[in-house]
């Protein structure tokens, strides 16, 4: 495959309930960069995760192939409390080494404050009906009933 670099980061490690989180996965370096998929990266049951967007900043020259693919992640946090992500880790194929190597990130941790839920649009979904039964509502069209 190549020479990778892996780089992981949070935009912030101290959000509120609800609040978005991106969660970038970079690898920079000389290889075909074109051919790496997003990893998959392991979240809490309670976070809820969007499908990774993808960012190439790539050149080809008479060396081959140089420069970096992102994987952004946006994540929402539903409860509070200090969560370990862990780290990413990725193996691949160095043809100068010629031996399969692996690259581990540092650690990602993320502190949730319970913040104000009375605000929040997620905080009005569940709206009771006369009966006292929660009625669930959809964040988009709240007033579609299902």
């Amino acid at each position: 495959m190549g020479e990778l670099e892996l780089a992981v980061k949070a935009d912030r490690t101290e959000v509120s309930v609800d609040d978005a989180i991106e969660v970038e996965v970079r690898l920079s370096g000389r290889a075909n960069l074109k051919l790496i998929e997003a990893p998959k990266l392991q979240f809490p049951s309670d976070f809820e995760v969007y499908e990774p967007r993808v960012t190439d900043r790539i050149s080809l020259s008479t060396g081959g192939m140089s420069g970096s693919r992102g994987f952004q992640y946006t994540v929402i946090p539903r409860h509070d409390g200090s969560f370990d992500l862990g780290s990413v880790n990725m193996s691949y194929f160095d043809p100068k080494a010629g031996a399969y190597k692996t690259l581990n990130s540092a650690p990602l941790s993320i502190v949730v404050t319970p913040g104000d839920r009375a605000g929040s649009p997620m905080a009005n979904r569940v709206q009771r009906s006369g009966s006292g039964h929660a009625r669930q509502r959809h964040p988009l069209y709240p007033n579609r009933r299902p």
